[in-house]
C-alpha cells in the first residue's frame, strides 16, 4: 500500500506541473509543501451503528500548493489513511454476542486525491496567514468484508450473520473544506492547525439486521432474527478531520524589510549637529532645517560639501540638494523639500581630491509635520 501512495503522489505533482497556469509560472510564485498528520472523525449511519456512531481513526497527508496570486492558491492533495468498525459494530451488538460468535474485523485503507482552490490572508504583521479552500477528488478505498456472525436462536448450531461488508475496491467521489491556520516561525516555515470537513460518496454496500428497541434480551433477540436484512448501498459520509503540520514554502519567501542603516560615520572627519532638533519620534515643525558643521582638522585637498536627503528606508535613493564651499560652518533645508510624517536622513558628503580622504556625516531620523500650507495645492 506504501508504494500505490507514492506512485499516487508522484503523479499529482506531475499533474499539478501541467495544470499550473503558464502566468503564474512566468511571474515565480512560491511552491508550498504541506504534510499533516489528522484524526478523521467518521459520523457513521445511526441506522447501522446505532451502538457508537462516531469512528476515530488517523491519517497522513501532503499537499502540494502554487499561488497564482497574492492570495489564490491551487494545489494538489494525496491523503492515506485506515479505519476499523469493529468497536462500532460490537458496541451496537454487544448485549447479542457470545463466545460462540465469530468476529471477522480488520482494517480498511483509503488514498484520496483532491484538488483544492484556496484563498488565504495574511496577518499585518506577515508573522501569520488565515487559509480557506474548496476541493474535489476521488476517493480509493479498499475494503477488506468485515463481518459479525452469532448463534441463531431457531437453530443452535447455525450462525448467521447481523453485520457484514462488500470486499472490494471503490472509487468514492469527495468534496472537501479545509480551513488552516499557518504560524510562522521562519520566513520560509510555518507551523499549521486547521480541521478539514470531507463529505465522501461511499459505493461499499454494507448488510445488517436493526438492532430491536425491546429491552428484554430474548424478546429482542427474536425479532432480530425474524426481521429481514437491510441492504445499505451508496450513501453520503461525513468526515470531520482536525490536522496539524509544518508549510515550507521554495523559494520567493521574504522576512520583514530590514531597515537598512546609514554607513558608519567617521570620527575623524568633520563634526555634523542638527541646530534646532526635536525629541526623538517626534516632528518637526519649523519651516526651516538649521546644522552646524564643525572641522577638527583643516584640509588642503578638500573641494566641497554636498548637501543630501534620502527616506530612511530607502538610502539607495538619494536626492542632492545643493553643495557647499570648503570650509563652511553651517547650512540650511527647507521643510518644504519633506513629505510630511515621512522620516528622511539629512547627509553630508565632503568631497575630496584624495578619494581615500572623502567622508560623510548624517543625522537621521528627520520627520516634518503635517502642515496644510505646505501639503495642500491652494487655488491661483
Amino acid at each position: 500500500m506504501t508504494i500505490k501512495f507514492l506512485k499516487f503522489f508522484f503523479t499529482t505533482i506531475f499533474i499539478l506541473s501541467l495544470a499550473l497556469p503558464v502566468q503564474a509560472q512566468q511571474i515565480k510564485m512560491p511552491l508550498q509543501l504541506l504534510p499533516t498528520i489528522g484524526i478523521p472523525i467518521q459520523f457513521l449511519n445511526k441506522d447501522i451503528y446505532s451502538g457508537k456512531p462516531l469512528n476515530f481513526s488517523q491519517q497522513f497527508g501532503l499537499e502540494l500548493q502554487k499561488n497564482i496570486s497574492n492570495k489564490i492558491s491551487i494545489g494538489i492533495e494525496a491523503q492515506y489513511g485506515q479505519y476499523n468498525l469493529k468497536q462500532n459494530v460490537v458496541q451496537t451488538y454487544q448485549r447479542f454476542i457470545t463466545s460462540n460468535s465469530v468476529q471477522n474485523f480488520s482494517s480498511s485503507t483509503f488514498i484520496n486525491g483532491i484538488v483544492n482552490i484556496g484563498y488565504t490572508k495574511k496577518t499585518k504583521k506577515g508573522g501569520g496567514e488565515t487559509g480557506i479552500a474548496l476541493g474535489a477528488g476521488m476517493q480509493r478505498l479498499t475494503a477488506t468484508g468485515n463481518g459479525l456472525q452469532i448463534p441463531n436462536p431457531f437453530n443452535a448450531n447455525r450462525l448467521t450473520y447481523v453485520y457484514r461488508e462488500n470486499e472490494g475496491t471503490y472509487n468514492n467521489p469527495l468534496l472537501q473544506l479545509s480551513l488552516t491556520e499557518t504560524f510562522y516561525v521562519k520566513p520560509c516555515f510555518g507551523i499549521t492547525a486547521g480541521v478539514k470537513i470531507q463529505y465522501v460518496r461511499n459505493l461499499q454496500t454494507t448488510v445488517y439486521k436493526a438492532v430491536p428497541a425491546d429491552t428484554n434480551r430474548q424478546a429482542a433477540l427474536d425479532k432480530l432474527f425474524l426481521s429481514p436484512d437491510v441492504v445499505s448501498k451508496a450513501n453520503w459520509q461525513l468526515t470531520m478531520i482536525p490536522s496539524i503540520g509544518i508549510r515550507y514554502v521554495f523559494g520567493g519567501c521574504k522576512g520583514p524589510k530590514k531597515r537598512k542603516d546609514p554607513p558608519e560615520q567617521n570620527a575623524t572627519c568633520f563634526g555634523l549637529e542638527w541646530k534646532n532638533s526635536v525629541v526623538r519620534d517626534s516632528c518637526f515643525r519649523g519651516d526651516t532645517l538649521k546644522f552646524n558643521i564643525t572641522n577638527t582638522n583643516v584640509s588642503l585637498t578638500a573641494t566641497v560639501y554636498e548637501i543630501y536627503i534620502a527616506p530612511v528606508n530607502d538610502l539607495n535613493n538619494q536626492r542632492l540638494l545643493y553643495s557647499l564651499p570648503y570650509p563652511s560652518s553651517s547650512f540650511y533645508i527647507s521643510t518644504v523639500l519633506l513629505d510630511a510624517d515621512k522620516e528622511y536622513t539629512i547627509i553630508v558628503k565632503l568631497k575630496n581630491r584624495k578619494k581615500e580622504e572623502e567622508c560623510l556625516q548624517y543625522i537621521t531620523p528627520v520627520k516634518r509635520c503635517a502642515d496644510c500650507c505646505k501639503d495642500v495645492n491652494l487655488p491661483k
